[in-house]
């Protein structure tokens, strides 16, 4: 069993990977990937510079944490969503309400994640591991939809496929929020995408 002494040195280290997490999550919201600075998430945080670079050796590593555990709070609310229902189809409603609130609530941090995933290569390579929790979540949603088929519930079709249109489909309307390109709400455009996914767009009677 750790000594008290160290049990106290991982919760104050687990408060202060917290509160950077949240002030460089602030910042990317409101400045933006370019506007991301030790500077700015120290004053938002309330602390030196000199403690942000004792936890993260420049910005890329400071918004990798950031996505890393973006992703995390994505993955633990999926698993809770998925547990919940025996209906793949119930789910998939859920998980499309729930998203898009989230969605459009952090659009702006949203916007910002794939701004810097566009210019630091660095990220993307790092992305390409199978157990970024941003994967496993891609991996969940395409289970969801085999799994779906398997039950009659869907249509037969390739569900990677799927899960990537899904996927495009809420980064894309999040990014519009985040623009100021949207004007629809999140329950309207929430009851529009599950009307796509479940008559699609093509009339039966053509």
């Amino acid at each position: 069993m750790p000594k008290l002494s160290e049990r106290k040195k991982q919760m104050v280290e687990k408060m202060m990977r917290g509160a950077l997490y949240q002030a460089a999550s602030s910042v990317m919201s409101e400045y933006g990937w370019p506007g991301l600075t030790m500077d700015r998430v120290a004053e938002e945080a309330g602390v030196s510079k000199g403690t942000v670079y004792n936890y993260f050796k420049d910005k890329k590593e400071l918004v990798w944490f950031v996505i890393t555990n973006l992703a995390l709070d994505i993955e633990e609310r999926l698993k809770n969503i998925i547990e919940s229902h025996q209906s793949c189809a119930e789910t998939v409603k859920e998980i499309v309400m729930k998203e898009l609130q989230g969605r459009r609530e952090h659009g702006h941090l949203a916007t910002a994640i794939i701004h810097a995933f566009h210019e630091e290569p660095e990220l993307r390579k790092r992305m390409l591991s199978s157990d970024h929790p941003f994967n496993r979540v891609d991996k969940m949603i395409e289970d969801l939809f085999a799994r779906g088929m398997e039950k009659g519930e869907f249509r037969k079709m390739d569900p990677k496929a799927m899960q990537s249109v899904f996927s495009a489909i809420l980064m894309g309307i999040s990014r519009r929020w985040a623009g100021g390109r949207l004007d629809i709400g999140t329950d309207e455009m929430s009851d529009f995408i599950i009307s796509l996914l479940n008559e699609g767009i093509v009339r039966k009677d053509n």
